[in-house]
């Protein structure tokens, strides 16, 4: 395993997950109930452990309604912006007609899914909702 380097000294969050083909996903949620009314995009920073890139769905879940956006976090990590336009209703949710309301954000979730068999880790800092 490579050292991942922290960024700005501090990690906000390190998750850690074992998924085994039988399982699908793994998730972190963080509650919010609150506003990010009069902001556009989510901001954050993110690294892989070293082990390559890999793929994470980032949700906003409000009024109970989960809205995604699938981004890639790289080795070495990077800093993200997300414009709240970029996520879009999850497929499986009964409720076609949900929008996103920023007024009423239950919560934030990091997913990962993958049908193999891994073991990895994703450093978060710097969660931000920001205009």
């Amino acid at each position: 395993d490579k050292k991942v380097k922290p960024y700005q000294g501090k990690y906000n969050g390190r998750i850690d997950y074992t998924l085994t083909g039988s399982d699908t996903y793994a998730a972190l949620t963080r509650s919010i109930n609150g506003s990010w009314d009069g902001n556009t995009k989510l901001t954050f920073w993110a690294s892989s452990d070293g082990k390559g890139a890999q793929k994470m769905q980032v949700q906003i879940r409000s009024g109970g309604a989960p809205f995604n956006c699938m981004i890639e976090v790289p080795e070495g990590g990077r800093e993200f912006a997300l414009s709240f336009s970029d996520f879009k209703l999850a497929d499986w949710y009964p409720d076609k007609s949900a929008k996103l309301n920023l007024q009423s954000i239950d919560s934030l979730v990091f997913n990962f899914e993958t049908k193999t068999t891994v073991k990895r880790s994703v450093y978060i800092d710097m969660i931000e909702a920001k205009s």
